[in-house]
């Protein structure tokens, strides 16, 4: 019998999603700083527009995420699911772990996403 605290059961591919388009915006940032004019705006307005969208997957699952390890953790006597934590100790200790680090990619997008459309801005407002 698979032990519950395997890596596989704290995979999320909300945030496979996020990583994958982190690759892909990476290498397509590079190919664009290689040209000599920079990088064009209409392609720094989509990266922005795809980060934002990409900031509203992770916090969904993220939050998502935080309810399950909620009902894991209280459990609900309206539908008889019963506490898992006192039960299985480290399958909570690592879902805590996995929403931690969820949190923290959140928060760091967040402040991404915000510096991205301050730079932006001042690049359309220098036009």
């Amino acid at each position: 019998m698979e032990s519950i605290d395997t890596p596989e059961a704290h995979k999320s591919p909300a945030l496979s999603v996020a990583s994958l388009y982190g690759i892909i915006t990476g290498v397509l940032s590079a190919l664009a700083l290689m040209k000599p004019e920079g990088i064009s705006t209409k392609l720094q307005f989509h990266f922005v527009m795809f980060d934002a969208l990409l900031l509203g997957i992770v916090a969904a699952a993220t939050g998502a995420t935080g309810g399950v390890a909620y009902i894991g953790l209280k459990g609900n006597s309206h539908t008889r699911w019963n506490k898992i934590c006192n039960t299985y100790g480290s399958f909570c200790f690592h879902f805590a772990s996995s929403i931690l680090f969820s949190l923290i990619s959140s928060i760091t997008l967040l402040l991404l996403v915000w510096f991205s459309l301050y730079v932006l801005s001042k690049k359309i407002a220098r036009r």
